[in-house]
Formats: C-alpha cells, sequence, structure tokens
C-alpha cells in the first residue's frame, strides 16, 4: 500500500482521478512528472560517482606525496649540503638563527 501511495504522491494525481478513464492531458502529465523524476534520480547518482571519484584521486595523490617525500628530503639535504660547503660552522649557525640558511 504504501508504494501506491508513493506513487499518487510523486504523480500528483488524485486518487479519484486513479478509478476514472485517464485522459491524454492527465497520462502527459504523469510522463513528464516520471521523467523529471528520472533525471532527479540519474543526477543523483552522477554526483554521488563524481564525489567518489574525486575522493579517489585526492587519496592518490596523498599517496604518490607520501612516496616522494624521500626523494625530496634527499634533494633539500643535498642543496643544504652545497650551500653549506666551505663554510665555517660558526657563519652557518649564525645565518640559521637569521633564516638566510634553510636547516
Amino acid at each position: 500500500m504504501k508504494l501506491i501511495e508513493l506513487i499518487k504522491e510523486k504523480l500528483g494525481v488524485d486518487p479519484t482521478e486513479l478509478d476514472a478513464d485517464v485522459d491524454k492531458e492527465t497520462l502527459k502529465d504523469m510522463q513528464a512528472k516520471l521523467n523529471e523524476i528520472a533525471d532527479e534520480i540519474d543526477q543523483d547518482e552522477k554526483d554521488k560517482e563524481a564525489i567518489k571519484n574525486g575522493q579517489e584521486s585526492k587519496e592518490w595523490a596523498e599517496r604518490i606525496m607520501l612516496a616522494r617525500q624521500k626523494k625530496f628530503n634527499i634533494a633539500k639535504a643535498r642543496k643544504l649540503a652545497r650551500d653549506k660547503r666551505g663554510m665555517t660552522y660558526e657563519r652557518a649557525t649564525l645565518l640559521g638563527k637569521q633564516g638566510k640558511l634553510d636547516q
């Protein structure tokens, strides 16, 4: 019974109209409303799929960045070693405190 009541509600059909002969205009209205409901359901499914794909893409990007982190750290350490080469310990400490040298 709930299904019939749901259909009546979604289609906007009066129960007395269902017992009588249905004219062409009523059928067209019912068909238009059914098409709108189908379009809404399709759009909802597309939105859910887009959200799911976006989340998967974000997770993939995070995993890639985590995997590349070691490579970035090595490059940063090499750059720091090149910058400090030939520099005394005191000079490196002073520049580090001033923020001019990456630590």
